[in-house]
């Protein structure tokens, strides 16, 4: 069908990301300073939008970037029926370590201070709580200090394995998640500004329009100066609109 190319539906990403080629290259610029500076030149990025305007694409596209950067990226999406952000971090962390993979072995102390969590490596996705927020939250209460610490000892791994890099942290609907999963998300974003300033360690999340309102309802102090905030329109600008017609998806890789 004629301009599905473009939305080619839920889950998939498009050959061309049109209109967003300048998004996609200001975060190559953040993570060539990340890899410079550390959690000095972070910004980590909050697009938000309504539905099928391409957030999920752009968090794609920035983990392929960043693995180019020599990055491990990690994708969480909030889904229904999970265990907690914690608990399913544990579990990718402990099949990672006895797999042998020397970036996950090397940060074994730091993620067992932790009982256990990690972050998953490129291509594992993990799931977040989403249930009420009035409800029971099974599991302990981790330190985001803890978990700081846990993200910056796995990105100094990857620098001693790879020269280079340092770890994503994605996370698809980020509405959607458990408000203790907000907080200890935004306080161990924090630690990391604070405790490891020089550490390479990025994160970018998608959600739609009212998503800071759910941030500032969980309980996340100025949401608004922790991320860097990027609406994602529904339409495309009329010289977009013609980029896009004028370049051929085929000719895209």
């Amino acid at each position: 069908m004629e301009g599905t190319v473009y939305t080619p539906g839920a889950g998939h990403s498009p050959p061309v990301l049109a209109g967003r080629e300048d998004l996609v290259n200001e975060w190559q610029l953040t993570l060539n300073g990340l890899v410079a500076q550390g959690r000095v030149a972070a910004r980590d990025m909050l697009l938000t939008g309504p539905r099928g305007v391409g957030k999920t694409s752009l968090l794609t596209a920035y983990g392929k970037a960043a693995r180019e950067h020599h990055f491990e990226v990690v994708h969480l999406q909030a889904a229904q029926h999970h265990v907690s952000l914690v608990e399913s971090l544990a579990g990718q962390a402990r099949a990672r370590v006895e797999k042998g993979e020397s970036v996950w072995r090397k940060a074994q102390g730091a993620l067992t201070r932790l009982s256990g969590l990690s972050v998953g490596v490129a291509g594992v996705s993990v799931g977040i709580n989403t249930s009420d927020a009035d409800s029971p939250r099974p599991g302990p209460v981790h330190d985001p200090g803890e978990l700081a610490r846990a993200l910056d000892a796995v990105a100094d791994a990857v620098r001693q394995d790879r020269g280079g890099g340092g770890v994503l942290v994605t996370v698809d609907e980020l509405q959607a998640a458990h408000p203790s999963d907000l907080t200890l998300i935004a306080a161990a974003l924090h630690r990391l500004n604070v405790d490891h300033p020089t550490s390479p360690v990025a994160f970018a999340a998608s959600g739609l329009p009212h998503t800071i309102d759910v941030l500032t309802n969980a309980g996340v102090t100025h949401p608004d100066r922790l991320f860097v905030l990027e609406h994602i329109p529904l339409t495309l600008t009329r010289t977009q609109t013609e980029l896009a017609i004028a370049s051929p998806p085929s000719s895209t890789t």
